[in-house]
């Protein structure tokens, strides 16, 4: 708390101190105050950008597949992969998103490689 003897009466005015290098004191300069910002936590901002990519295209990604294409700082998602492995993880775990077999008509399209077991889609409804 600074006191100021010499400011404005009756309007609240902020101070900061600013020490002043090699002499061991502080001067006080008047400082604005902005309202808080609210930051929003990158990796929610990057679940919802997944689950609404994955709705378009359900049946056409493995988890693997998904992070091996869209990873990189320049990619639709602007991350790495190990943001995406974690998101895909984030969301398998709360139930956001779930893997099954792809049918017939999805290997059919030939996006998906003989071996891929599991195809990501999104769950409707709550998780079980």
């Amino acid at each position: 708390m600074i006191k100021s003897n010499f400011s404005e009466t009756g309007r609240a005015t902020y101070l900061r101190k600013v020490p002043v290098d090699g002499w061991g004191v502080a001067v006080v300069e008047p400082v604005e105050l902005r309202p808080p910002e609210i930051v929003r936590d990158q990796s929610v901002a990057l679940d919802s950008q997944i689950i609404e990519y994955i709705k378009t295209q359900p049946g056409l990604w493995t988890a693997n597949k998904f992070c091996k294409q869209w990873a990189g700082s320049d990619s639709r998602f602007k991350a790495g992969r190990p943001a995406l492995q974690a998101a895909i993880g984030r969301l398998v775990a709360s139930g956001r998103l779930a893997a099954r077999k792809p049918t017939a008509e999805e290997r059919a399209t030939g996006t998906l490689a003989g071996r891929d077991s599991a195809v990501l889609f999104v769950q409707s409804g709550p998780a079980q």
